[in-house]
């Protein structure tokens, strides 16, 4: 059986910068960083969940700049 995401080393560091992250100053382009930050710890959480069953299909201007 495996941990949930936030008690393994990744899903621990995923939260410190994320932390990290809300001590930013405010604005739309970090508020638009921490929505993409929360997306893609989602699927890592997702994806390492159930590797040989889930796949998650995200499109990739989620992650442009």
């Amino acid at each position: 059986m495996s941990l949930p995401f936030q008690e393994t080393a990744l899903g621990r560091e995923f939260d410190a910068f994320a932390n990290e992250l809300a001590l930013l100053p405010s604005s739309p382009d970090v508020t638009a960083l921490e929505l993409r930050f929360a997306l893609l710890r989602e699927a890592v959480a997702v994806r390492l969940a159930e590797p040989g069953r889930f796949t998650l299909n995200l499109p990739a201007s989620l992650f442009d700049a």
